[in-house]
């Protein structure tokens, strides 16, 4: 079941986090992001959800009138088994109950898996353009 965080799994998402990331540092040639998130703020204001094993989890909120994706995160234990598609499908469903109508999404260039990933769920890649030393990938996708 996804459920969203408490400030109980805070320490859990941050190793999530380092473990699902740690693979594209060198390639990048410093830390993604989502690996310096501040992970107890964001469970606070209610945009971490993650499924009760604790083996994946989003980060998501309102950006204007989009609904925005900042991180999906899966242990690289469970990867391959549909937790990631699982996730979106749960960020489509919370957007669209909030009354978004888009949801927004980056990810980085050397991110193979997830840039492949998302055109198969029906997003559509709106732009790359490199932001604070990131080449980043944008997508899109309405809801309906």
């Amino acid at each position: 079941m996804i459920r969203a965080a408490t400030s109980a799994d805070v320490e859990g998402l941050r190793a999530l986090t380092e473990a699902a990331y740690a693979d594209y540092v060198d390639a990048i040639g410093k830390r993604p992001a989502p690996m310096d998130a501040d992970f107890a703020a964001d469970v606070v204001a209610g945009h971490v959800w993650v499924h009760d094993s604790m083996l994946d989890a989003i980060t998501m909120f309102a950006d204007g009138d989009d609904w925005h994706v900042a991180s999906v995160a899966v242990s690289p234990a469970a990867q391959g088994r549909g937790l990631g598609r699982a996730l979106m499908a749960h960020a489509e469903v919370v957007a669209a109950e909030r009354g978004h109508g888009q949801i927004t999404l980056y990810t980085h260039i050397v991110m193979e898996g997830p840039a492949a990933l998302y055109p198969r769920l029906g997003y559509e890649e709106t732009a790359r353009r490199t932001v604070d030393g990131f080449g980043r990938i944008y997508f899109a996708k309405e809801l309906s």
